[in-house]
């Protein structure tokens, strides 16, 4: 069966790497951007917001995105092809600029004159990642890795933090735009547009108030680890906030074998296929999770934020390091869930707010809202610089 395998992935790399090395000598088209998201899991994250920035502005490029669904619904003005067909192939091959949000994605030979945003997926990440965390990686994926550091002209960051993390942890030594990340951009909206389309969405009351459950992915890949008394909890933040609050839980998009163990009830909702989790942090007025770079962004638009760790011990032995400690963090912590309900029943918002500010100021996080046209006026130098 491995034999087999091992044939399988040969014979295709060699078809696709000749069909790839047909195309490159194919002419670049100067006005082609082509994006790319996890991999083909259609229209979100950073890419999604340059891509609007540039409809909203009716800028004269040819916007192609490339999706593993066909089915997927996308903006008009935006054209979808099938990841990993030929035709991917050659619209990456004649492209003048790839913006994609992963080291891994679809990928051709780049050409000198093409350009290539990696725009990342994360914001300031608590666990340890690419270089820092090089023994616990894939051998294949660091390798990738590397590779996409080596042809990676532009990288964006939401802090000087963040920044120097590119910098040490990326294999990458080129430009970083230093004006925000797109994505956060819509979190400095008016959330209350958003708070009606989630709950419209969900078909909840107006007057409800939502918590968002968001906790990251574990290799072992079981719900063990996110299941607690949700009931309980909400029942905590009704005692303590004196609303009628629903529990949104959202699994990590690599946890999609969990979504359907997730027991929902008239207050507790399965929100992982929501496509726009940015929509859901805006929406949302409390948020619980464990070593998700969430946290970060929700505490920058000024929200709560509270931290469960029922398997903190066992994460950092078997899972990753973090480049905080977990007391450095500004959050309420809890490890078991009477903690949790504890420090929910015990909430002090000036202590915590007071905490949050001095954290951001530590980070030198970046205003919010900028981003998206930072980086298509960046695009729109480059092309008319012919660079």
């Amino acid at each position: 069966m491995k034999i087999l395998k091992f044939i399988y992935h040969l014979i295709y790399k060699i078809f696709y790497g000749m069909i790839g090395f047909c195309f490159s000598f194919f002419p670049i088209h100067k006005k082609k951007i082509v994006f790319q998201n996890f991999g083909g899991k259609g229209y979100g994250d950073n890419p999604k917001y340059i891509a609007e920035e540039m409809l909203k502005q009716n800028k004269p490029y040819h916007l192609v995105w490339l999706v593993k669904d066909m089915e997927s619904v996308l903006p008009n003005g935006i054209h979808k092809v099938k990841y990993g067909s030929i035709r991917a192939y050659y619209e990456l091959a004649t492209a003048k600029v790839w913006i994609d949000n992963i080291r891994n994605g679809l990928r051709v030979r780049k050409k000198k004159k093409q350009f290539y945003i990696q725009t990342w997926h994360g914001s300031i990440p608590l666990k340890k990642i690419e270089k820092s965390a090089e023994e616990l990686l894939d051998r294949n994926y660091i390798k990738k890795a590397k590779k996409d550091g080596k042809i990676t002209d532009l990288m964006l960051s939401n802090s000087k933090w963040c920044t120097q993390l590119y910098l040490n942890d990326f294999w990458y030594s080129g430009e970083v735009l230093e004006k925000g990340v797109p994505r956060e951009d819509m979190l400095a909206r008016n959330p209350q547009d958003f708070q009606l389309k989630v709950k419209d969405f969900f078909g909840l009351s107006q007057s409800k108030k939502i918590i968002l459950y968001a906790p990251t992915f574990r290799q072992t890949r079981n719900m063990d680890v996110f299941t607690f008394d949700y009931e309980e909890a909400i029942s905590a933040f009704e005692n303590s906030f004196k609303d009628e609050f629903v529990l949104l839980i959202r699994l990590h998009p690599n946890d999609t074998m969990l979504y359907q163990h997730i027991k929902e009830s008239e207050r507790v909702i399965n929100a992982s296929s929501y496509p726009d989790m940015q929509e859901l942090l805006l929406a949302s007025d409390i948020l619980i999770t464990d070593y998700s770079s969430t946290m970060f962004e929700f505490s920058a638009i000024q929200k709560k934020v509270f931290l469960f760790t029922k398997d903190l011990q066992q994460y950092l032995q078997t899972e990753r390091e973090m480049y905080f400690s977990i007391t450095e963090l500004p959050f309420p912590i809890a490890k078991t869930e009477e903690e949790l309900i504890h420090n929910i029943l015990t909430f002090d918002e000036s202590y915590y707010n007071q905490n949050v500010q001095s954290f951001m100021n530590l980070l030198n996080y970046y205003p919010l809202g900028s981003a998206s046209k930072e980086v298509v006026q960046y695009i729109d130098m480059m092309i008319k610089n012919k660079r």
